[in-house]
Order: C-alpha cells, then structure tokens, then sequence
C-alpha cells in the first residue's frame, strides 16, 4: 500500500467546503459553526474516495446553463 493513502482520512460532507481532508484539523476548519455538520473518519483514502463519490451529486454540471420552469398564473 503506498504510504501517501494510509490514513486515517476525513470527509465533509456538510460544510463551507466538502471534500477529503488528511487531517481532522483542516477538516474541522471547513464545518466550524455550520449547522448539521458531518465529518467521517476514513482508514484508506480510496474508501473515503468512493464514500465521497457515492454521497455526491453525480448529475451537477457547472457549465450547465439554468432555465427557469416558472410559468404565469393564469387570471380569471
């Protein structure tokens, strides 16, 4: 096993800025003061990969352009 994925490993999921963290310092940075915050505690990096992966939004494309579906009330 490579020494660089050894862990333990960090995942927010709910915070400022989710994503896998090496330390629960840095990660704790990110959810300080932010309400229903979840960090996990991985032992390999690829499990906190594949947890992050699973827990995502795989549909989200940034460069996708938004139209809105609002249509106007009718007036009787």
């Amino acid at each position: 096993m490579n020494v660089l994925n050894k862990g333990p490993w960090y995942v927010v999921f709910v915070g400022a800025c989710p994503g896998i963290y090496s330390s629960y310092k840095e990660a704790s940075r990110y959810t300080h003061g932010y309400p229903k915050q979840e960090i996990r505690k991985f032992k390999t990096k690829q499990a906190a990969e594949a947890e992050f992966n699973k827990r995502s939004r795989s549909d989200y494309d940034p460069k996708k352009e938004f139209k809105w579906s609002y249509q106007r009330p009718v007036r009787r």
